[in-house]
């Protein structure tokens, strides 16, 4: 067990996480996807890396895998703010305005003060 759990860490490269992160925020949907899903894939530590692989695949327009992705996370932490502002993101720019309306109430419900989905509301 404890083997495996080094083999886990060692393979969590923090080079191809910031590179992956690096490469979301200059919005270069394409190699972010490819860096972020590389990591989420060696770093299961690390979940939210799952949501940030959902922002990427929302900007690249491959809307099924960010639903899925971010949908991944909220299995793990279905309270997650951060998580259902990325789900509701990825349906309302998949025009899933329906599901969108759906996640921000679950959100509001939680937080109603939450600013990410007042503004997606308005």
């Amino acid at each position: 067990m404890i083997a495996a759990t080094l083999l886990l860490l060692a393979a969590c490269d923090p080079a191809l996480v910031e590179g992956g992160r690096r490469l979301l925020r200059q919005r270069q949907a394409d190699a972010a996807v490819r860096q972020l899903r590389l990591a989420a894939d060696s770093c299961p530590q690390q979940p939210g890396l799952l949501l940030e692989l959902a922002q990427a695949l929302t900007l690249n327009r491959d809307f099924d895998e960010a639903l899925r992705a971010a949908r991944r996370f909220l299995s793990a932490h279905p309270r997650s703010e951060a998580g259902l502002v990325v789900l509701a993101n990825a349906h309302f720019m998949a025009q899933q305005f329906e599901e969108c309306q759906k996640v921000l109430v679950r959100l509001l419900g939680l937080n109603s003060k939450n600013v990410a989905a007042l503004m997606m509301q308005a």
